[in-house]
């Protein structure tokens, strides 16, 4: 739940001190900025998907991984405001849940319009797939438009609770 934190208490101190300079860094605090972390994700799905990279990335095994990566690595920048659960080393306080919640709300239509839009495709659009046909790209689109948003809304509700179960214990403690 506090990844960037880990990052700072599970190396050798030496490697910590280098991870926390790294950390203050202005255009790593630009990149984890929740704007910022939402766009990269989105904006990386849909030029993999539209812009000849993903049709590349079957081509050479070098450009594959290097997709995967970027799939990983802009997942995990994705989430970090969603799962920051306490102080981090680039703010005192997590984003607050009806920020979080409206982070998770915005991208499920940007998620779901890419699957979507493989699903509702009227030709194969990847010619590696061709011999697959038409039927195995609406597959994938499903999976991507259904099984994202439904990811995403189960995030969402747990946000929700996570912030209902916030406000019973401020509740509590304002009543002791």
């Amino acid at each position: 739940g506090a990844p960037l934190l880990l990052a700072l208490t599970a190396p050798p101190p030496h490697i910590a001190r280098r991870i926390a300079t790294l950390l203050r860094n202005r255009v790593v605090q630009i990149v984890l900025f929740p704007v910022v972390t939402w766009l990269v994700f989105i904006v990386t799905l849909w030029v993999i998907h539209f812009s000849g990279f993903f049709e590349a990335a079957l081509d050479h095994e070098p450009l594959h991984v290097l997709e995967h990566a970027l799939f990983l690595g802009t997942a995990v920048l994705f989430w970090l405001p969603v799962i920051a659960s306490g102080p981090t080393p680039l703010m005192d306080t997590p984003l607050a849940f009806p920020l979080r919640m409206l982070y998770l709300l915005a991208a499920m239509p940007a998620e779901a319009l890419l699957g979507f839009t493989l699903y509702s495709s009227k030709h194969v659009l990847y010619r590696h797939y061709a011999a697959a046909g038409l039927a195995d790209q609406q597959h994938a689109g499903e999976i991507m438009w259904i099984g994202g948003a439904l990811v995403m809304f189960v995030a969402f509700m747990i946000v929700g609770s996570e912030w209902a179960q916030h406000e019973q214990r401020l509740g509590e403690r304002l009543d002791a």
